[in-house]
């Protein structure tokens, strides 16, 4: 009797699948606290942001870490980033925030990078295609670091 093994997917597969579900994820909490005064009225309704106080909040308490990465830290690495860190492990989440030369506060290009054992895929994300909400929790983060 033998069994058939299923491929596991590489990340290059599900990157954008895994992309889009967090930037819908982000951009729900951003349309959720900084609505228009409808959505505002509604807020109570939704029970999926209301135990949080802000848009900050909410980023804060779902993801692990918010942190800069020195250029050169990694093997083939050469520019420094910010990095959002979602999740650790196999597999692993973060948004990388890329800032001007000589300004890290000033964000630059923004990618979703997605990681398992031995293997990774990034993908640009643009603020004005579903990632307002990934930009406005980088920019709070590196503001006030």
């Amino acid at each position: 009797m033998t069994q058939t093994q299923t491929k596991q997917k590489t990340c290059a597969e599900l990157i954008s699948a895994r992309c889009y579900d967090r930037k819908e994820q982000f951009e729900n909490a951003l349309l959720f606290f900084k609505g228009t005064d409808e959505t505002k009225k509604n807020r109570k309704k939704n029970s999926e942001f209301s135990e949080y106080e802000s848009l900050m909040d909410y980023a804060s308490q779902n993801s692990l870490d918010f942190s800069y990465i020195e250029p050169n830290t990694f093997k083939k690495q050469s520019k420094g980033y910010w990095r959002w860190q979602l999740s650790w492990g196999g597999p692993s989440d973060e948004f990388r925030y890329y800032h001007h030369d000589g300004d890290k506060k000033k964000i630059k290009s923004m990618e979703y990078s997605y990681m398992d054992w031995f293997d990774g895929a990034t993908v640009p994300v643009y603020s004005n295609i579903g990632g307002a909400g990934i930009f406005e929790i980088g920019y709070n983060y590196i503001i006030n670091q």
